[in-house]
């Protein structure tokens, strides 16, 4: 007598479930930067503002001398993602954002890979308002200073259409690289110029009569 055995093969499905800390959300407003830490791996930082439909806005994000791969994203009111950069290392930048609607939005910073804690810099700007910015006047020379990882310095100032200006950033920090950029009073960049030395804006001329906006900052964060 043949016996037939039967052959049963098992298929067994592992499933990781990557769990992410979500911390309470916390307020951050136009011109803020904050420093802040991501204290467990997985962990994700919530910030919520209040922006309107047509906002132009900048956020930058970047390890403030820890291991962490910066990570962030913007979320509209309605829980749909906007905008995300992720990178292994260096600053990730959502500039230029235009807002989709009026309401509560959210940014959530986080490191890349999910396995890194320790310490970053965030910032928010509004690109098409100059309400945020210090004003300054034409032949006046500012003395500022880059504090936080990722901070950017804002100024604002009146020109008519068709002026002609030199505009110049220099820092005695070897290791801070200079980056100027001038928008429009619609938000739209005019020029951006960076260097680990002078960064230099030459004959610049300004396209319509209007409040114009300077954002001064690290290149790299």
């Amino acid at each position: 007598m043949m016996k037939f055995f039967t052959t049963r093969t098992f298929l067994f499905l592992f499933c990781t479930l990557l769990l992410h800390s979500v911390s309470q959300a916390a307020a951050i407003n136009y011109g803020d930067d904050v420093v802040a830490t991501l204290d467990v791996e997985g962990e994700v930082d919530v910030y919520t503002f209040t922006g309107n439909a047509g906002d132009r806005i900048y956020v930058r994000m970047r390890d403030a001398e820890s291991q962490i791969d910066a990570c962030v994203a913007l979320y509209g009111p309605n829980g749909a993602q906007v905008a995300e950069q992720c990178l292994n290392g260096g600053i990730v930048k959502l500039k230029g954002i235009v807002l989709p609607q009026s309401g509560t939005y959210e940014i959530h910073a986080s490191d890349n890979n999910n396995n890194d804690v320790g310490s970053y810099g965030l910032s928010l700007e509004i690109l098409n308002s100059t309400a945020y910015a210090t004003k300054i006047k034409c032949g006046e020379d500012i003395v500022g200073q880059i504090a936080t990882t990722a901070q950017v310095i804002t100024y604002s100032f009146e020109a008519t259409a068709g002026e002609l200006a030199i505009l110049q950033m220099r820092s005695p920090n070897k290791s801070l690289e200079s980056e100027l950029e001038v928008y429009s009073p619609t938000g739209e960049l005019l020029v951006s110029k960076f260097s680990s030395h002078l960064a230099k804006a030459n004959n610049l001329s300004f396209p319509e009569t209007g409040t114009y906006l300077v954002l001064l900052s690290d290149y790299n964060g």
